[in-house]
């Protein structure tokens, strides 16, 4: 009887290992919010390009205990320029892009997620677009 009991007892103990920390890891909600659609990411005034392909990209940021930032802030131009470095790419044309929030018990996490079409400029209007990217202004979404 006693060996039953302590095979029982060391069975809980095991249980409640897995369990609690399952638990504390577990996402409690998921929501996405459409972002919007934009036509570029960077000016392109005119300029003449050749299409290398669909790309996407994300940033992402956790706030611990929903209100203390963990991370740097997600930003939909990090999100963009991971996309364009996917592929390689001057710019990226017909943007679609949306908000993730997962909130966990230890805090929440925000994800934004960017597509696109990566489009590369030809020889000679690539000189032209440099000045252009550091121009280009932070959009943070919250």
């Amino acid at each position: 009887m006693r060996m039953r009991y302590r095979a029982l007892k060391s069975l809980h103990v095991f249980l409640a290992c897995i369990a609690i920390p399952n638990f504390l890891i577990a996402c409690l909600s998921l929501s996405t919010k459409p972002g919007g659609i934009e036509p570029h990411f960077l000016p392109m005034e005119g300029k003449k390009y050749e299409v290398v392909g669909k790309a996407s990209g994300e940033s992402s940021s956790f706030y611990f205990l929903w209100l203390i930032p963990f991370t740097p802030q997600h930003r939909l131009e990090d999100a963009l320029r991971s996309a364009m470095q996917e592929k390689g790419a001057d710019n990226l044309i017909d943007i679609r892009w949306y908000v993730e929030r997962q909130e966990w018990i230890l805090g929440m996490v925000y994800v934004i997620h960017a597509e696109g079409t990566a489009v590369r400029f030809t020889e000679n209007e690539i000189e032209e677009n440099l000045p252009l990217r550091k121009s280009h202004k932070n959009i943070i979404v919250k």
